[in-house]
């Protein structure tokens, strides 16, 4: 679990990269433009396709595989890509459902179960550990777009 004391030093370690101007900067477009508008289609695209294509790579996932396997790891990895758009861009559950060719009802059911596992991450922990690396390079992402 993370302290004070850690995101003491995060945060020193960004004013020793960036300065402390573009760190206030940094952590104020955070805090005021964490995700993306409904109105921001392109945006929306560009996230869904970084997500996408990072989780095949962080997962070691077959691309061809990703849309169609019903296997586990793969419904895992889509299921955190929807919970993460819906986080990130507060777009809708029919909008997600189409760029991975659902239905709105299977994206609310997986953003769902994502919910229902964090209420117990221990049980979970492998799932919740690649969410976690996901999340990460998303994050990352968002800042360097900003």
């Amino acid at each position: 679990m993370a302290s004070y004391t850690d995101l003491q030093k995060k945060v020193d370690a960004l004013v020793g990269k960036f300065g402390m101007t573009r760190t206030i900067e940094l952590l104020h477009s955070l805090t005021t433009n964490s995700c993306f508008s409904k109105k921001g289609s392109q945006q929306f695209q560009l996230l869904s396709a970084f997500v996408i294509s990072e989780s095949i790579l962080l997962l070691d996932l077959n691309e061809k595989e990703f849309f169609v396997s019903t296997d586990e790891d793969y419904k895992n990895a889509r299921m955190i890509c929807y919970h993460l758009l819906r986080k990130h861009t507060k777009m809708s559950y029919s909008r997600i459902g189409k760029a991975f060719e659902q239905r709105k009802r299977a994206v609310l059911y997986h953003t769902q179960r994502c919910d229902e596992i964090f209420t117990v991450p221990q049980f979970h922990k492998d799932f919740v550990r690649k969410y976690n690396a996901l999340e990460e390079a998303v994050m990352q992402f968002l800042t360097k777009i900003q």
